[in-house]
């Protein structure tokens, strides 16, 4: 590699995906060698250092690079697609967030030293809300509602602690409890409950939102 390898690998669809601390991606095939070594290398250049892995969601692999930007590239050829020009330091891995009613798949992105958490359409990088106070998204719950939009809530862990209940398609809040007893929290975009550690021996029973 041109620099040493950021956070962790990826292996997808036979091959293997990395990012490093200069400014390049990897697309290496895990099982075509040559003379002991990959026998195709794919690079794409970003204009600086990554801290964190890539990310394969879907058909594309998302590279969240300290210049700024999340880049969002066809894992195939490694092509950019798209790229969202965040306006600060992104150090963390981006992941998705399926919404199963509207069949539509955000890709989250943290922002760091205090940049909100965002969601963008996964197609072509629009945004689609943004939470500045907002750490990580820790559980999705399911609503009978007449409306699809309406169905699938994402509940956010907040800078503050506290546990928020979000529309997962536009992030409108509906419900706030607080919860500063929970030191750790699972990111969680799959499961109707919440993963979290307390500190102080305390067992916390949350009831369903109309109850």
């Amino acid at each position: 590699a041109h620099g040493v390898i950021a956070g962790g690998l990826v292996l997808k669809d036979r091959r293997l995906f990395a990012a490093d601390s200069l400014h390049f991606g990897y697309s290496i095939s895990a099982t075509h060698l040559a003379v002991g070594k990959p026998k195709e290398v794919i690079l794409f250049r970003t204009q600086g250092p990554m801290s964190s892995g890539p990310a394969a969601i879907g058909p594309y692999l998302f590279l969240a690079c300290r210049d700024h930007n999340l880049y969002c590239l066809n894992r195939r050829e490694m092509a950019k697609r798209w790229h969202y020009p965040s306006g600060h330091i992104l150090e963390q891995k981006p992941y998705g967030l399926l919404d199963p009613f509207t069949n539509q798949t955000a890709i989250l992105i943290k922002a760091s030293r205090g940049g909100p958490l965002v969601g963008l359409r996964d197609t072509d990088g629009t945004l689609l809300w943004e939470l500045p106070q907002a750490e990580k998204v820790v559980g999705r719950f399911s609503e009978p509602d007449n409306e699809p939009d309406k169905r699938a809530i994402m509940v956010v862990r907040n800078t503050d602690r506290s546990l928020t209940g979000h529309y997962a398609s536009s992030a409108k809040e509906i419900w706030r409890v607080p919860g500063q007893v929970f030191t750790l929290t699972a990111q969680n975009t799959t499961d109707e409950l919440v993963y979290a550690v307390t500190g102080n021996k305390r067992i916390i029973c949350a009831l369903q939102k109309n109850d």
